[in-house]
């Protein structure tokens, strides 16, 4: 099996599956999906080798998303598969790279599925916010769960960046990945701002009330925010 190929196609069955759930229109050319509104993305997928560990098998994957034939890497995006064998490592890779980073992309560019709209959905100053599903690992305190106050918080932090940020008159994309470790009450974050880790954020963010656990927990959210109109 050649791993890589079957990764794009997986990746590539995925946005299929979503465009098609927004009811946007779209067509396959050369790789890459060009929706009806003009807008299109392209796929670079990364991967080494499988690991095993014990009998599972493990397989790192990394993803750079290309809207509009940029060559901007501004969307990287990384996931480990977990599976009983390889087939299902990769299945599972891409199951976690779509649900957490190439959904708010997707939504960003005119192919937001009806029941993310109400959800999905910020501004920050004049940039327009896609906010991806959450992903949790370990035991989650109550506080981080759904839109509440420590929510809030990240988002009024991450106002103080996106306020440094210059402009364009033409479409443009920037991602925010945030990842917040938990074990034995010692906090770890890291920020990136279009995969570029962001020290001052970072401190910011660190500043905040983040709930401490006798049990370690993992959170880590994608944000894709949007200048200009489609």
């Amino acid at each position: 099996m050649d791993a890589t190929a079957e990764l794009h196609r997986l990746s590539i069955q995925a946005l299929e599956r979503h465009v098609r759930a927004a009811s946007a229109e779209y067509t396959l050319e050369d790789g890459e999906i060009r929706l009806a509104n003009g807008h299109h993305i392209a796929l670079a997928i990364s991967f080494d080798d499988f690991i095993k560990q014990g009998e599972q098998t493990l397989a790192p994957v990394e993803w750079q998303m290309y809207v509009d034939s940029s060559g901007e890497e501004k969307l990287p995006a990384g996931a480990i598969g977990v599976g009983a064998d390889e087939a299902s490592a990769l299945e599972s890779a891409v199951d976690e790279w779509y649900t957490l980073f190439a959904t708010p992309v997707l939504d960003a560019i005119g192919a937001q599925v009806p029941r993310r709209r109400s959800v999905a959905f910020q501004r920050i100053i004049d940039w327009e916010m896609f906010v991806g599903q959450a992903g949790f690992r370990g035991t989650v305190p109550p506080s981080l769960v759904g839109d509440g106050p420590l929510f809030r918080a990240i988002l009024l932090a991450f106002r103080d960046e996106v306020g440094t940020w210059p402009t364009a008159d033409h479409l443009l994309l920037r991602s925010v990945f945030l990842i917040v470790s938990v074990e034995q009450q010692a906090v770890d974050i890291q920020v990136a701002v279009d995969g570029d880790l962001q020290p001052e954020l970072t401190q910011r963010l660190k500043r905040l009330d983040w709930p401490s656990s006798d049990a370690a927990y993992l959170y880590k959210q994608m944000f894709v925010l949007r200048r200009g109109k489609l």
